[in-house]
């Protein structure tokens, strides 16, 4: 019997590989990976709210997923997928008229790509 996604990573962890093994390192990636949905959606909520990258108040859900995952939102990450939502590049769960907004309250241009 397969308990899922956290019995599969704690015997990668231990050294056990699997024919699974690409499979699952390919769904982490996409949720909690560099380009991961549910990151850059908690980073585009945090960008929203204002708000510190470890502010419980924003998006707990979403919080509560990725630390299933084995993810915790990090200042360096919040930094660097800021930087991308900020400039246009994948703004994640913000639509584009909320993004306008957060870059007129901050005085920067909108880039090319959201006008």
């Amino acid at each position: 019997m397969a308990y899922g996604w956290f019995q599969w990573y704690c015997r990668f962890y231990q050294g056990r590989r699997s024919q699974d093994d690409a499979r699952q390192i390919k769904r982490w990636l996409k949720i909690c990976g560099p380009t991961g949905r549910w990151k850059g959606n908690l980073v585009a909520k945090c960008v929203k709210a204002k708000s510190r990258y470890n502010d419980p108040q924003v998006a707990p859900a979403v919080r509560q997923s990725l630390l299933h995952w084995g993810y915790e939102l990090t200042e360096e990450d919040l930094k660097q997928k800021k930087k991308e939502i900020l400039q246009g590049k994948g703004a994640y769960a913000m639509p584009r008229a909320e993004l306008a907004s957060v870059h007129k309250a901050r005085g920067l241009k909108r880039p090319a790509a959201a006008m």
